[in-house]
């Protein structure tokens, strides 16, 4: 019985802590799409810019497009990522419920043990969703990492024969920097969500094995 005890209250601590990671995700998530937005602006400026210094803005009035495009893809990923964090929260939320049958399971103690055992099977499945919601989000964000840091260094390359788009060149690369740090943070999050997720999973197989 008091292994029991020391189980469910390990599986809640661990569901607290994923709740905070996705909560953390959303929140990071909303202010790539602020970003994004920002950087589309800033975007379409640098273009028009760079079209008015003819043939020496060309280059770069590529460049601009494709960062355009970047952004809005971003803001495209932030929003889906939005979406499966509140799949997330949901998932999270019945989990915190099946905790509540196990631990007034575990009050009742012996007479109810089935209907424990049950709970618990609940939370393994609940968790297994989890599991692979984090695992498709980390992966998300580290494509969308690789797209950022490609356009980075374009732009870096670009930089230097877009002379009379300087000031938009430099605005758009402190964007797209931005935007890198931000997804490179909900990758580590998405990561350390599935860690706990993972940890989750080995503390609901102790109690039914």
């Amino acid at each position: 019985m008091q292994k029991t005890i020391c189980l469910t209250n390990e599986v809640t601590e661990t569901v607290t802590r994923l709740k905070e990671k996705t909560q953390s995700i959303s929140r990071i998530a909303g202010i790539i799409q602020n970003i994004a937005e920002q950087t589309n602006l800033l975007a379409l400026n640098a273009a028009i810019e760079a079209a008015g210094a003819g043939e020496q803005g060309r280059g770069f009035a590529v460049v601009a497009e494709e960062v355009r495009k970047l952004a809005e893809s971003s803001r495209r990923s932030a929003q889906e990522v939005m979406i499966q964090i509140k799949e997330m929260e949901q998932v999270v939320g019945q989990t915190t419920a099946g905790i509540d049958d196990a631990n007034m399971g575990t009050r009742k103690q012996a007479q109810v043990a089935e209907q424990t055992e049950q709970s618990f099977e609940r939370i393994s499945e609940k968790v297994t969703v989890v599991m692979k919601d984090t695992q498709d989000t980390g992966q998300r964000m580290l494509q969308v990492i690789q797209q950022v840091e490609g356009l980075f260094a374009s732009i870096h390359r670009i930089a230097s024969a877009a002379n009379d788009a300087a000031a938009s060149t430099e605005e758009v690369t402190a964007s797209v920097e931005e935007q890198t740090a931000l997804f490179e943070n909900v990758a580590v999050i998405a990561e350390e969500c599935k860690g706990l997720a993972v940890g989750l999973q080995n503390t609901v197989n102790r109690f039914r094995y």
